[in-house]
């Protein structure tokens, strides 16, 4: 049975630390909490539930000894240099039993130019999973703020309302937010660097 308390939609974090779960709360609304996010965007407003866990063994074992799961509209990875290339990989593949809606690769910035990461990142791009780097150089900064783009956890914050959730409430003239979300409310930028092809969706200023 899924544990009393549990939201019917939510977050999953993979993360031995707590990086991830503090840099959302703060820069989430007044009203999220380190076990719940707030969206109040001009589309919808909604809460999620924040489920953490250290690593994939921890997952899975919650997984396994649940019966009735909440929506997952992402499985947030934590992803460190010294992360080898199988524990990546099994937490990625392992989606196909989480069926979670997206998947976020969250890493220092030493990470992008470290031997795993490029041993990785045809499974990145083959799973259309977006990195989300917490500390930023200055040349990354800049690009972002050419393309006036968010990034570092703001970033990861936007983007988690980019998805598709269940349980929301509409704001006045939005009828159908799935297809908006799929025709005017974002675009889609595509690119590519030294580590591959990469799309990135944001949402559009009115």
């Amino acid at each position: 049975m899924q544990a009393e308390g549990t939201p019917s939609q939510v977050v999953v974090v993979v993360e031995s630390g707590t990086s991830i779960i503090d840099g959302l709360e703060s820069c989430a609304t007044a009203s999220s909490s380190r076990d719940r996010l707030a969206f109040d965007n001009k589309y919808f407003k909604c809460e999620v539930g924040i489920l953490q866990f250290s690593d994939g063994a921890a997952l899975r074992d919650w997984f396994g000894a649940t019966n009735q799961s909440p929506f997952i509209g992402a499985l947030v990875i934590r992803f460190g240099e010294n992360d080898s290339v199988a524990h990546i990989q099994e937490l990625i593949n392992a989606n196909c039993f989480y069926d979670a809606e997206q998947i976020y690769l969250v890493m220092d910035a030493a990470t992008t130019i470290s031997p795993v990461f490029q041993q990785i990142t045809g499974i990145i791009n083959q799973h259309c999973i977006e990195t989300i780097v917490l500390d930023p150089t200055e040349e990354m900064i800049e690009e972002a703020e050419e393309n006036c783009e968010k990034y570092g956890l703001p970033r990861l914050y936007e983007a988690l309302q980019i998805i598709e959730w269940p349980a929301k409430t509409l704001k006045g003239g939005v009828t159908n937010w799935g297809a908006q979300a799929s025709s005017t409310q974002f675009s889609c930028r595509k690119g590519a660097d030294e580590f591959g092809d990469w799309v990135r969706f944001t949402e559009d200023d009115e």
